[in-house]
């Protein structure tokens, strides 16, 4: 059985591009344990697709 996922309605695409920064963190698998300065960057694409281009 499956059940549908309920989505956003009001969601401002304008307002989540841009830089994004951590400022605290969980140990993931595949960085190393000391890893800092982490971010990720969000854009838009010519196809309408979202872009997102991570930094460790």
């Amino acid at each position: 059985m499956t059940q549908d996922l309920a989505t956003v309605s009001n969601f401002n695409l304008e307002q989540y591009l841009g830089p994004w920064y951590e400022i605290a963190r969980l140990p993931m698998k595949h960085q190393p344990e000391d890893s800092t300065d982490i971010s990720a960057v969000y854009s838009l694409k010519g196809n309408g697709k979202i872009r997102i281009q991570n930094r460790c």
